[in-house]
């Protein structure tokens, strides 16, 4: 548990708190028939109760993943010199790991734990509000809500170090949420809407760059989206979203790639970024009988999220039983 200082005082005022938030949450599922306020409401409460939930974590100070203080560093220091691969070496992290942290200082606050993991709440919120937002699209609104609210709980409630910190996965997994929920937008809401396909393709484009072992999940995002665009739309207008959605996943690598010329830095990026980062994950190269054994344990030791694991399978299994009972169109999207 972390050391919450002055903060440990007014405990029982803080889960208070965080108890009606979640009973906001709760209760706003059952709102009367869906209007944008209401859905503006609803993410509303996903962003305080993740922020009022993790309040003690982020006023901790100095907590035991070291990325965290890693990463501090490294934005501070590209405040100053920005040349990433030259002044800093990320080495498993991209940049935009660290230049999200940048955030912070447009709001006035300094590099610090404060700053980094009130960036990470919010982007555990906007990564809660991509979910939301996707199941939105393609499921009723009450499904859409209920089925966000477990996740938008443990979020606010877990204390387990290495998920409220600012770790490296951060930035990555907001941008992935975000990349699926443009990606794959409601049938009748889409039209020829091709900034939103550019802007899917940016998202996805972005997260190798923030983490690259988050890589081939967005490569599998970006082709399943692909596909579906091909599949579901009748010319005209599905050119022109494949373009866009093509071309926005290249800007990020083709504003890293004219980086990297311009500041000779190709030789850093492949030795550091894909040559090391690929003899790291050969190092640990676990077989899946390791993995199947080793993963219940990790789960146990990682406080909360045993459970949320547990539930989340329950969850996937109703779903599946369910399945024959869904129409056509909501077993595809299943």
């Amino acid at each position: 548990m972390p050391n919450t200082g002055w903060f440990s005082e007014s405990a029982n005022l803080h889960f208070l708190g965080v108890v009606l938030l979640l009973l906001l949450l709760v209760g706003s599922c059952f709102l009367p028939k869906p209007r944008k306020r209401w859905n503006v409401f609803f993410e509303f409460l996903i962003l305080a109760a993740v922020l009022v939930g993790r309040l003690p974590v982020i006023l901790a100070g100095r907590l035991s993943n070291p990325d965290e203080s890693q990463i501090i560093a490294g934005a501070a220091t590209l405040w100053q010199r920005p040349e990433f691969w030259k002044w800093v070496d990320g080495t498993t992290i991209g940049p935009l790991s660290f230049y999200s942290l940048w955030i912070g200082k447009f709001f006035a606050l300094d590099f610090g734990y404060l700053s980094a993991r009130l960036i990470c709440a919010v982007f555990f919120a906007g990564t809660l509000i991509a979910l939301y937002r996707f199941l939105r699209n393609h499921f009723p609104e009450i499904v859409a809500r209920v089925s966000t609210v477990p996740f938008a709980s443990f979020g606010c409630l877990v204390l387990f170090w290495d998920i409220v910190q600012y770790g490296n996965e951060a930035a990555a997994i907001f941008f992935l949420s975000v990349g699926i929920a443009l990606a794959f937008p409601a049938r009748e809401a889409l039209g020829r809407n091709y900034v939103r396909m550019a802007g899917a393709g940016l998202a996805l484009g972005a997260v190798p760059f923030a983490k690259l072992h988050v890589g081939p999940m967005a490569v599998f995002v970006g082709v399943t989206a692909l596909i579906a665009v091909i599949r579901r739309f009748e010319q005209p207008g599905r050119p022109g979203r494949v373009f866009a959605l093509i071309a926005g996943a290249l800007v990020v690598p083709s504003i890293i790639a004219v980086y990297l010329s311009i500041y000779g830095l190709g030789n850093q990026f492949l030795t550091s970024f894909l040559k090391n980062n690929y003899a790291y994950t050969q190092a640990n190269d676990y077989s899946t009988l390791q993995f199947a054994r080793s993963l219940f344990s990790f789960l146990e030791e990682s406080h909360g999220v045993l459970q949320l694991f547990l539930g989340a399978m329950v969850f996937a299994a109703s779903c599946l039983w369910f399945i024959p009972g869904f129409s056509g169109r909501t077993r595809k999207w299943t």
